[in-house]
């Protein structure tokens, strides 16, 4: 591989290590020159990591693989290390002012309550006066002022009396202004008046003091919209959308039913294998990625171990939840079953050997095997 000392990183170093102890032999990593998976071409055969495999130029995969029935026929696997996803990805959106605060105090139901109890309360004032008007002596609502009586006998006026839109006007005017918290030029006469009057003012009270303190809490939450959440909102935009070559996700994109999902986002999709320039332009929202969620995981623990931030989402919807994750090996290989008990041993705590020496996870020691003295040839890739 040119440009300088190949560096090998990731957790699978330690598998690989552990595997060349229990085999008392050393590892080589080949890097496909095309630095893809593979998948099978037109002609039957495979590039990338498969083509090495099948070509037997390699003893087996440093990197898990994805499985499906192509792959299956070709290789032999491993038992299953992982269960694997699809899922998609962007640049997170910056947070922005959410004017919608000022109804989140409340909720939809809170809100529908509030309109009901001040519809209820202007039709309660509006007929109070209508009848306080009609049966009651406007002599009687004051006790004392000869200035008072007069002024009550103004207002109540024949005139006054027999138009009902002032009386609605104020009915309605008072009722909202105590919500609010706004002065009125109308007050409440008589006696049944002002104690409901009284009754609305507290109950208004109570509603705008609860209201103001939500609401200091709901502005200060800042608003991310999403440019995407599931695929069929991506179809919807003209966001380009990243898959990487030489993937089964793109196998099966490119074999996707016309009119599916994944038949619609070729229209989108750009493909290739700089994996660094994928990392780049992502960050700077120029393209989504369509990848599993390993390597996403990975990429954004790279990221943010070099700039403290996270500046990646990943879309609520995921993509083939039951797709397994194997070593593949030459097809009739003897080192898969050579290493498969080990691998079951490490999930299950079995002994590996007539000694039960157990083989430990990679964070622990791990006791050495005797074996063959084949070289364990094999490649894997680094993002």
């Amino acid at each position: 591989m040119s440009g300088g000392p190949m560096h090998v990183f990731g957790p699978l170093v330690y598998i690989h290590n552990l595997l060349a102890a229990y085999l008392n032999t050393c590892v080589d990593y080949v890097i496909p020159h095309d630095h893809v998976y593979g998948i099978q071409l037109d002609n039957g055969t495979w590039n990338g990591i498969m083509g090495q495999v099948t070509r037997k130029e390699v003893d087996m995969s440093g990197t898990l693989m994805y499985m499906d029935a192509s792959r299956q026929r070709a290789v032999d696997t491993s038992v299953a290390l992982f269960i694997n996803d699809k899922i998609l990805t962007y640049k997170r959106p910056v947070p922005q002012a959410d004017l919608a605060g000022f109804l989140k105090p409340f909720t939809p139901m809170m809100w529908c309550m509030i309109l009901l109890t001040v519809t209820v309360m202007v039709t309660v004032i509006l007929w109070t006066q209508r009848l306080q008007n009609k049966f009651i002596n406007p002599d009687a609502l004051v006790k004392d002022g000869e200035e008072e009586q007069e002024e009550t006998r103004r207002r109540l006026s024949e005139d006054e009396r027999q138009q009902p839109l002032p009386t609605l006007w104020t009915s309605c005017l008072w009722s909202f202004s105590a919500l609010l918290a706004l002065s009125s030029r109308w007050w409440p006469q008589g006696t049944v008046l002002q104690v409901m009057a009284g009754v609305w003012l507290l109950a208004a009270l109570v509603i705008t003091t609860v209201y103001r303190s939500n609401l200091m809490a709901m502005l200060i939450i800042p608003k991310l919209h999403l440019p995407f959440n599931t695929l069929q909102e991506l179809l919807n935009t003209n966001i380009p959308c990243y898959v990487a070559q030489g993937t089964v996700l793109l196998t099966d994109i490119l074999a996707a039913e016309p009119g599916s999902q994944l038949h619609r986002l070729r229209k989108q999709m750009i493909t290739h294998s700089n994996v660094k320039k994928t990392e780049l332009d992502v960050l700077q929202g120029k393209y989504a990625s369509f990848s599993s969620r390993l390597a996403v995981l990975s990429s954004i623990h790279n990221i943010f171990s070099t700039t403290k931030s996270c500046p990646l989402y990943i879309a609520s919807e995921t993509f083939f939840g039951s797709s397994s994750l194997c070593f593949v090996f030459p097809k009739g290989s003897h080192l898969s079953r050579k290493l498969n008990p080990v691998h079951v041993a490490w999930y299950c705590g079995l002994p590996t050997g007539d000694n039960d020496c157990y083989v430990l996870p990679p964070s622990l020691s791990y006791s050495r095997y005797a074996g063959g003295n084949e070289t364990l040839l094999c490649q894997t890739m680094t993002i």
